[in-house]
């Protein structure tokens, strides 16, 4: 065992000393005051309470370890880190609302207050956000938000419970997935996004543009692609001496000045074709109008077709045939902006999805389709796309 020391701070941090140590070291001086021969037994009251002293001890020392730490963005956590990155410009990113279209079944008529509940298959709560009145077609559709904070996913027909009685209201359902909320930043995520601004004060380089982009409040996805040839990408299509920035989340004037601020002058920018692509016009320090184009990511929608092979007697197609859709749509979204999905991963998935007892089928063969084009290896995805699919999108052939 390693003798007790005092704590000290050197050219390698912090160092103090261990509850072991700590305590080894009260009984020592125990000792030399009140005899070598004094027993010190575990079950002793006077062993006891020297391991309360020394665990008192010991919670300090740690304490200033942390102290100590929390100097350090990489090192530190919670409200330290808060205060760390907010001398970068950053704030953590708060938890934002999931939302859902719902449709309100009932008598012509009915008035259905705001701020009248629904309850999904989870438990959660949607609250509407405004009265609604029901007309002669029976039913009415209006925004609702969760009032769980965070990524709470409700896929289409899982809102389908009256949680606030209001005669006359007969039922409700989400026809389409809802719109998923975000979680509160975690300390990882957030020390992530501190290292992309270490550059933040710099111009005219990659760095710089990325981490001015990512300092954007709201932004949640930046990658910057840039073609520095006398040619156009053939691939890409990027412009000659141009580059092309794919931002998700944040207000496109906020983006387009960052960009404009964070650019070497002479260098174009690019926003791709169709509904992502940006042209903000933006009115720099002189006066002078400058076009700031950028990419928002295009949704990609995949179709998917799952052909099994199932066991009499054990299959249970209402069942199996929602697992099987729930996996391919989990793996398909959750795939982020410029990444391909390879339709093979679809057969892991779906397996996976099963506990090895109940296993009623094999699967045959998997194919997706995307933009008129059937594949049943990869499903390709530009670096300004998203793949996106729904349980509707996919078909259980048995």
């Amino acid at each position: 065992m390693a003798d007790y020391f005092e704590p000290y701070i050197d050219a390698d941090g912090i160092h103090v000393p261990t509850y072991s140590e700590i305590l080894q070291y009260l009984i020592d001086r125990y000792k030399a005051i009140f005899g070598e021969d004094v027993y010190l037994g575990e079950e002793t009251p006077d062993y006891q309470l020297l391991s309360v002293f020394a665990k008192c001890v010991n919670d300090y020392s740690s304490l200033a370890v942390e102290a100590y730490n929390a100097r350090d963005p990489y090192y530190a956590s919670a409200n330290s880190l808060d205060m760390l990155v907010m001398l970068g410009g950053l704030t953590r990113k708060q938890a934002t609302y999931s939302t859902a279209v719902l449709k309100l079944v009932g008598e012509e008529g009915t008035i259905i207050p705001k701020q009248s509940k629904a309850i999904d298959q989870n438990g959660n709560l949607w609250e509407i956000a405004s009265a609604v009145t029901i007309p002669a077609a029976g039913y009415a559709t209006v925004n609702s938000t969760c009032t769980t904070a965070g990524a709470v996913k409700a896929l289409a027909g899982t809102i389908s419970g009256i949680y606030t009685p209001t005669p006359g209201w007969t039922a409700v359902t989400n026809e389409a997935d809802a719109v998923v909320g975000r979680n509160t930043e975690t300390d990882a995520e957030l020390r992530t996004r501190f290292s992309l601004t270490h550059n933040k004060t710099d111009n005219g380089s990659l760095d710089a543009i990325v981490s001015g982009i990512a300092s954007v409040d709201g932004v949640t996805f930046v990658d910057v692609v840039q073609n520095d040839t006398g040619n156009e990408d053939n691939v890409t299509h990027i412009p000659a001496h141009s580059f092309c920035a794919v931002v998700d989340g944040g207000d496109d004037d906020e983006v387009a000045e960052m960009i404009l601020a964070k650019k070497a002058p002479g260098v174009g920018t690019y926003g791709g074709e169709g509904t992502g692509a940006k042209d903000i016009t933006v009115v720099d320090a002189y006066g002078h109008e400058n076009h700031i184009k950028f990419a928002r990511p295009s949704s990609i929608e995949v179709s998917v077709t799952v052909t099994i092979s199932t066991i009499s007697g054990m299959y249970d197609s209402s069942r199996v045939d929602d697992i099987i859709k729930e996996a391919i749509v989990y793996d398909i979204t959750n795939l982020g902006i410029g990444k391909p999905w390879n339709v093979t991963m679809g057969y892991k998935d779906i397996y996976q999805a099963f506990s090895s007892d109940d296993l009623s089928f094999s699967i045959t063969s998997i194919t997706a389709t995307a933009g008129g084009t059937t594949t049943s290896t990869t499903v390709p995805c530009s670096f300004n796309e998203i793949l996106t699919t729904a349980k509707a999108n996919v078909t259980v052939v048995s």
